[in-house]
């Protein structure tokens, strides 16, 4: 994986921004749009003043379009999406080779408060049933990943793990006796970070993300709610809770360069 990619991460906590915005943040005479502002604007009712964008009660503050539209952002946006594409390349890699030579390797997932379940706090999320259920979370994985790594680089290189094994630790503490497999406590994790993350930072782009996942895996939240025995609404619930949790640890990580106007250094 690019070395820069993950060197961006890493700014975390030392008050720089991530690689994907190493642009400078200019001084602006006239309004520059980006796409961000468009999503909002088909939501209705978000109008533009000087360095924000006003929706409803909320103030959304205002990329500088030149962090936002760079080289180098497009370029890490790949990025995030080739690390992402490859860690659900190894899912489906594992479970191609659990069903091709029937290795059974799903009694690896978490036995809730059995010693030996404690594997499945780090084998669960790789392990899943069968094709319908990796296909499943398959798409959501690619979609809420790139989008969290893109946009809040520095706080997913701690978010991402702590979502991973929190999640887990709170199913073996707390699920039923049932062996729990899959990557959907992640995705939950990763669904609730997103969502929570846009609203607290009230950042435009964070909030079109927002908006967007809410839309498209917005029905998912009937999820962490008691379902059938086949259906792990534990870890769910786990994800979603450790996902928002982390959202409001790292409200301040990940803020991009606002716009700002000539006139405002003259005040």
């Amino acid at each position: 994986m690019d070395r820069e990619f993950f060197a961006s991460l890493r700014d975390a906590g030392n008050g720089r921004h991530s690689g994907l915005g190493n642009a400078p943040c200019g001084r602006w005479g006239t309004a520059t749009s980006w796409p961000g502002e468009r999503v909002l604007r088909t939501l209705g009712g978000a109008s533009l003043n000087a360095g924000t964008v006003e929706w409803g009660m909320f103030k959304i503050h205002r990329p500088d379009p030149n962090y936002v539209t760079s080289e180098r952002s497009k370029n890490n946006f790949k990025l995030a999406l080739k690390a992402t594409a490859v860690f659900v390349g190894v899912l489906w890699a594992i479970h191609m080779v659990n069903w091709g030579l029937d290795y059974s390797l799903n009694r690896f997932g978490i036995w809730p408060r059995n010693a030996s379940g404690m594997v499945g706090v780090v084998a669960a999320p790789l392990l899943h049933s069968g094709f319908a259920h990796l296909f499943k979370n398959s798409l959501p994985l690619l979609v809420l990943g790139t989008g969290m790594l893109f946009v809040y680089p520095n706080a997913s290189a701690r978010a991402l793990p702590a979502i991973y094994v929190g999640t887990g630790l709170l199913v073996w503490l707390f699920g039923r006796g049932n062996i729990h497999i899959g990557a959907s406590g992640l995705i939950y994790g990763m669904l609730a970070f997103v969502f929570f993350s846009g609203i607290v930072k009230r950042d435009a782009r964070g909030v079109a993300l927002s908006m967007l996942v809410f839309f498209l895996y917005g029905s998912m939240t009937w999820g962490i709610f008691p379902q059938g025995n086949s259906v792990s609404w534990e870890s769910h619930l786990a994800g979603a809770v450790v996902g928002t949790v982390l959202a409001l640890r790292f409200k301040a990580w990940d803020i991009p360069p606002r716009k700002r106007y000539d006139w405002e250094d003259d005040e």
